[in-house]
């Protein structure tokens, strides 16, 4: 967790962790994890693990518990048996240059803190991640860079709680975490599920909607993009997004013209989103994270079957 939020509790999307969970609608959800100890078994456990038993570490779930091992030595021993997948979720996080953003020089304008759109789209990234892993799906997660990309595989819950852990003691300066991540491949894998989780700004989501059955794009912007009081009426400004011009802070600020262009351009990649098939919701890092789990819920309700 950043700094900035140790010591506050907090409700919204700047403190969201992999537990904050909901269940979601079960469309596309196949379970593939079998789990000993927690099913009637016609055949005695033997006393030497399968390859994929490890020790429980904390955050795993109670029912993944091999309690007739517990009963002979006391270790708490996770007993897995991995099915041939039935499904993998590829998960896009947008850590291109826009969203390392607000940059300190913005803040000490604003004279507030506040976490980055690339902290929050990492925390949101690792709470689906977490989701998933949890449902029964592989998850591989991609990391978009101005000049590369880079992917990361998870095969079980703790492994996305172990990432979360490392990145919130570096106040998620990620860059130095992923260094040594493999760069992306391009196996022609289908996914049952994709998620882009970026600003909008980066033209990412054209083939991602294409390439898996249920596609979801999770808009991630900042309160200080949708509340522009801050801005200095005399000073310009220059949103090659937007408008491709350089404006006065009073222009923007006038008659919401700034909001208006704002929703006008959100508004097109919702349409774009929709006419691919795929489904959009939009955050910022003030969302309530009760009101990102029901968005949530929600969008893979919506998503075709």
């Amino acid at each position: 967790m950043s700094k900035i939020y140790q010591k506050k509790i907090s409700t919204n999307l700047s403190d969201l962790h992999p537990y904050h969970q909901i269940k979601l609608s079960n469309n596309g959800f196949k379970k593939s994890d079998y789990f000993y100890g927690n099913f009637i078994q016609s055949i005695k456990v033997p006393s030497k693990f399968p390859d994929h038993s490890r020790s429980y570490n904390k955050g795993d779930p109670l029912n993944m518990i091999d309690w007739r091992a517990f009963a002979r030595n006391d270790n708490l021993i996770i007993r897995e048996r991995h099915e041939e997948t039935n499904g993998t979720t590829f998960i896009y996080c947008d850590l291109n240059s826009s969203m390392n953003w607000p940059d300190n020089d913005t803040l000490q304008i604003i004279k507030k803190k506040n976490i980055k759109k690339s902290e929050l789209a990492l925390r949101v990234s690792l709470n689906v991640a977490f989701l998933h892993l949890k449902a029964g799906n592989n998850i591989e997660l991609y990391l978009l860079f101005d000049n590369e990309q880079k992917s990361c595989k998870f095969s079980s819950p703790t492994e996305v709680l172990t990432l979360f852990k490392i990145l919130t003691s570096k106040d998620f300066s990620y860059k130095e975490i992923f260094r040594t991540s493999r760069k992306k491949n391009n196996l022609n894998k289908k996914p049952i599920f994709s998620y882009i989780i970026s600003d909008g700004l980066n033209n990412i989501s054209s083939k991602i909607h294409r390439e898996s059955k249920k596609s979801f794009f999770i808009h991630t912007l900042h309160s200080f993009e949708k509340n522009i009081e801050w801005l200095n009426e005399k000073k310009s400004y220059f949103d090659s997004f937007i408008e491709k011009k350089e404006l006065l802070g009073s222009t923007l600020r006038r008659n919401n013209y700034y909001n208006n262009k704002l929703n006008e351009w959100s508004n097109n990649i919702k349409k774009n989103v929709f006419i691919k098939g795929g489904q959009y919701f939009q955050i910022q890092e003030d969302t309530s994270i009760n009101i990102y789990l029901k968005k949530l819920n929600t969008v893979h309700k919506n998503a075709k079957k």
